[in-house]
């Protein structure tokens, strides 16, 4: 996936790049074939200037936060 493609994905620090890209690769191995394509990020932001997590949405219209530790909610 080319995460430059994702809109804000530029805006974001190094360090919220990475946790997109790393995170985002987690969070599509544990899905089903099936619905790998509706998590497809579509826009990302910072979620707070204080850390590193961002918030991601896809193309299912769902978003969810990523965490620096890796995780999601």
């Amino acid at each position: 996936m080319n995460y430059k493609n994702v809109k804000g994905f530029i805006k974001l620090t190094r360090e919220q790049q990475q946790v997109l890209i790393s995170t985002h690769t987690k969070h599509q191995s544990i899905l089903g074939m099936d619905q790998k394509y509706g998590y497809t990020p579509v826009e990302v932001k910072a979620a707070s200037k204080l850390n590193s997590s961002v918030i991601v949405k896809f193309q299912n219209g769902e978003w969810m936060h990523y965490t620096a530790s890796g995780d999601w909610y």
